[in-house]
């Protein structure tokens, strides 16, 4: 993978939170690999735009890239049928959040991706609808 520009740890932009409501299993994340892990998310989004996505992810996605730069992002690592995963929770730059940020509308202004950190690979990609 190759890192690329956005959510990175001298801006600010991104927070590992220790705990968060429906997750479990939380394991110490490497910070390095976390920061290569949220800039990598850009890279993942424009890759499945092009290869998998639905019309409706493609439209999300061609918007979550056109505001790159005005996204923060929560990081939760946690454990899923015993894999390590990060779970990355990403929202409006504006958005000061120290406890996990759960907004049932907002389009892509809030989306979420799922990385298994022993596969090294994005398994997922959600993207909110709009009230």
């Amino acid at each position: 993978m190759t890192a690329l520009s956005g959510c990175k740890p001298s801006d600010s932009k991104w927070t590992v939170l220790r705990q968060a409501r429906w997750f479990s299993g939380y394991w110490k994340c490497d910070e390095a690999k976390i920061a290569e892990v949220v800039a990598n998310s850009k890279s993942f989004l424009v890759q499945l735009s092009a290869e998998t996505a639905s019309e409706y992810q493609r439209r999300e996605i061609e918007k979550i890239l056109a505001h790159w730069d005005d996204f923060s992002c929560q990081v939760v690592c946690h454990t899923k049928n015993g894999k390590r995963m990060v779970h990355l929770n990403f929202f409006p730059r504006w958005k000061a959040e120290k406890e996990y940020l759960t907004v049932m509308d907002g389009g892509f202004w809030f989306w979420r991706a799922e990385f298994d950190y022993d596969g090294n690979q994005f398994v997922d990609f959600t993207v909110n609808g709009y009230a």
